[in-house]
């Protein structure tokens, strides 16, 4: 069955508006790119409730806000049906108008999806036959926008975008993803079933690596390892407070590793890394992949609250920082997460350069 039948025949096996199928796709897609939890974007509709203006010739487009939130255990069907009642309302509010939120609360219609419907063929006006004519535009309706329709038994996607933002790369593949999760959407039950790429997509990505060339697999950490055997003298890092070689580099990630494995990190394990954009912050999560575990980077300027949730969100087991962080954010009450005494990490200067490591846990 071609897509576009596939489509209309879910939908009226599920009494649900193709507009509500299509922007619920176009939801998915944009939390996927955007790893959020929630999809926030605009849509548009004909604006013409008002059954005195429904064979009106003129412009009554109104932009609605539209924020969906998915989960993986989610039906299909109940999905679709949040989303159609979300437009539905967004419409009957249509009186409070976008540029009214736009100045209230200063939200722009960045991000803009469009269904526009069934193509209907030959345009009649007057009882007589149109010709259709594309004007070109200078400007797109929105620095990310995607239009979707019918037409026949084909689905028909559009894309305008700001290049200084986008690229005909990133809106392909953002179409190629929204393609993908329609047809995931009339064939699987939950949300968490649909895969983000066709079939097509997923065995090239399978075979991305194949060659008839040995690759020995190693591990990251080892991958520094062996730099340093093979080329000890060489640069390995230049940064805005030092450089460092192979050797160097590898010798103090060794460090802060060591100590890292006394505080109990391992697999499985997260290392809370927070440092400034210099050479510690390469340093020491080499050295949280040399313990075995995983590294997440912390914004120090990130507010307190934010780093609490970071740390308590992701199970963090430990915290590594520079003496300087630590000394800059002292407002941090970081001994709220300590269970620990602060300690000093080896360092090729320790008088100039101590590292700081914070086992985190609640006090």
């Amino acid at each position: 069955m071609p897509c576009a039948d596939r489509v209309s025949a879910w939908c009226d096996k599920a009494n649900a508006p193709l507009s509500a199928f299509f922007t619920a796709a176009f939801g998915l897609a944009l939390q996927a790119y955007t790893g959020s939890e929630s999809a926030v974007f605009t849509t548009v509709y004909d604006g013409r409730k008002d059954p005195r203006t429904s064979r009106s010739v003129s412009m009554f487009i109104k932009t609605l806000p539209v924020i969906l939130d998915f989960a993986p255990g989610q039906r299909v069907q109940d999905a679709v049906e949040a989303t159609g009642s979300w437009l539905a309302n967004a419409a009957a509010h249509d009186i409070f108008s976008f540029a009214e939120i736009h100045d209230a609360w200063g939200i722009g219609s960045d991000v803009l999806f469009a269904y526009q419907g069934e193509a209907d063929g030959q345009p009649v006006i007057g009882n007589g036959p149109a010709e259709k004519i594309e004007i070109p535009v200078s400007h797109a309706v929105a620095p990310f926008s995607v239009f979707a329709g019918l037409a026949g038994d084909q689905i028909e996607y559009r894309a305008e975008w700001n290049p200084g933002l986008y690229n005909r790369y990133t809106m392909d593949g953002f179409i190629n993803t929204m393609n993908s999760i329609v047809i995931g959407l009339t064939e699987k039950e939950t949300i968490g079933e649909i895969a983000l790429v066709s079939e097509a997509d997923r065995q090239a990505i399978l075979a991305l690596h194949d060659t008839s060339f040995a690759v020995e697999a190693r591990p990251a950490y080892r991958l520094l390892q062996d730099s340093a055997e093979k080329y000890p003298e060489r640069t390995a890092l230049i940064a805005i407070d030092r450089t460092l070689t192979y050797r160097e580099l590898n010798g103090e990630a060794n460090a802060v590793g060591h100590i890292l494995r006394e505080y109990g990190a391992g697999p499985d394990t997260i290392v809370a890394v927070m440092a400034d954009r210099d050479s510690f912050a390469y340093l020491m999560r080499q050295g949280a992949l040399k313990s075995g575990g995983a590294f997440m980077p912390i914004d120090p300027e990130y507010p307190e609250e934010r780093i609490r949730f970071i740390l308590e969100d992701s199970g963090a087991k430990l915290m590594i920082a520079t003496k300087r962080v630590i000394e800059r954010r002292s407002e941090l009450s970081i001994k709220k997460w300590s269970m620990a005494e602060i300690i000093k990490c080896a360092s090729h200067d320790p008088s100039k350069n101590r590292r700081t490591l914070l086992p985190c846990g609640k006090a």
